[in-house]
């Protein structure tokens, strides 16, 4: 069984190819002329049924939604800022695992919880605070929708989110951040990988492989 990690599918979104035209090059490099279908059968080609997958967040638009019932895995997902309620519902009907607040699988985790909590009150209650800090090997990894530490100002609406998702970051002691949301842009800390489609290959990316091409 292989671990996996993407971000940023976008099913449905036919105006993102006008943004992020390393998605157009790749479907015509593959000969495809539906990036939805291709992308659909990247994923089907490197996943096999009992394996896992975490996704990082903004699975689809409109009714691309409906193109997570053609993925294999095992999934979970990180809620990402499109991840409309009506399709984490159909998501979840399909046996999804939807992360909503934060899971901390640490010794002392339950204290990290309770500060944030205390701190942060109903904030913690946020729809898009979802994340999963876990060892993986010898690092201690926040997976994460948003990078962490890198305030853009068109995302000031999600400064809540950011500023609870650091304090977790620090609180856990973390070494890494794999997040998605920034597309083939770079966060700002080096500490932060960017797991999303334009930067993995347009394929669910082995976690290990991910892990060991960060150099930190």
């Amino acid at each position: 069984m292989a671990r996996y990690v993407i971000s940023d599918t976008h099913f449905g979104h036919a105006n993102i190819l006008l943004y992020e035209l390393s998605r157009l090059t790749q479907m015509q490099m593959a000969g495809h002329n539906d990036f939805d279908r291709f992308l659909v059968e990247s994923w089907n080609d490197r996943v096999g049924r009992s394996d896992r997958v975490l996704h990082l967040g903004d699975v689809a638009f409109g009714d691309g939604y409906r193109y997570a019932g053609k993925l294999a895995g095992d999934i979970t997902l990180i809620v990402g800022n499109h991840d409309r309620p009506k399709y984490l519902e159909y998501y979840k009907s399909l046996g999804w695992d939807v992360v909503q607040g934060v899971r901390i699988g640490l010794k002392g985790g339950e204290r990290v919880a309770r500060q944030l909590r205390r701190i942060y009150g109903d904030r913690c209650d946020h729809p898009l605070l979802s994340a999963i800090v876990e060892r993986v090997r010898e690092r201690v990894v926040l997976f994460s929708h948003f990078p962490v530490f890198d305030d853009n100002p068109y995302d000031e609406k999600f400064a809540d989110i950011r500023e609870m998702l650091e304090f977790v970051f620090v609180e856990c002691g973390c070494d890494l951040n794999v997040h998605g949301h920034i597309h083939s842009k770079q966060a700002k800390e080096p500490f932060c990988i960017n797991a999303s489609v334009e930067r993995i290959g347009f394929e669910p990316l082995s976690l290990e492989r991910l892990l060991l091409d960060s150099r930190l």
